[in-house]
């Protein structure tokens, strides 16, 4: 066994992918001992990956509460004067508009009405839906997917497979998986002691 091979790949930045590594002509397990010794490998990658997850996760917390720590005092400005500007536009509105005009320009920014057309909220759908069911059927359209829990079995009941489908054999498919390393997080606290 080459183990500075190994360790070459080990080592890359890049993700290999099982069949690369083969290819290359990379070390390959040839007794049981190698390939516990594999699936050690695979456990101790598997529990850095996870370690690595966490961290950066954790520091993501960290980051994101400061940010929010910090943009609250500017969100908070930004209400309070917001809201004063808009007290005054709406006490001013006939001294800040000029002529047809529905905005006011400023150096620093603008202030202006939109007008905006009355639409109709769903509040409810259920109600919606029970009221619609007596109406005209141009108000509503019956949206169609398929039920795949039993479309399943009625393609397993009766063998016809419908368009735009197509049937994947069943098949063993081969898995590797490696047992996660002993942490003291996961030992009991009568092991620890």
């Amino acid at each position: 066994m080459s183990l500075a091979i190994v360790e070459a790949a080990a080592a890359s930045q890049e993700p290999l992918e099982p069949a690369a590594i083969v290819e290359a002509g990379v070390w390959e397990p040839r007794t049981l001992r190698d390939v516990e010794w594999c699936l050690e490998q695979v456990a101790e990658s598997e529990a850095e990956q996870a370690d690595i997850d966490e961290q950066l996760r954790d520091l993501i917390a960290r980051a994101t509460a400061r940010a929010d720590k910090i943009k609250a005092g500017s969100q908070n400005r930004v209400a309070f004067f917001t809201g004063r500007v808009s007290q005054f536009a709406e006490k001013n509105k006939a001294d800040l508009l000029i002529g047809k005009a529905k905005s006011r320009q400023f150096l620093s920014g603008k202030i202006g009405w939109r007008r905006r057309s009355g639409r109709l909220v769903v509040t409810e759908k259920i109600a919606l839906a029970d009221w619609l069911a007596t109406q005209d059927p141009s108000l509503f359209r019956i949206k169609i997917e398929p039920e795949m829990k039993a479309l399943q079995a009625q393609v397993q009941k009766d063998g016809i497979i419908p368009p735009g489908c197509t049937w994947n054999e069943e098949m063993d498919e081969l898995y590797v998986e490696a047992s996660p390393l002993p942490t003291l997080n996961a030992a009991p606290a009568k092991e620890i002691k």
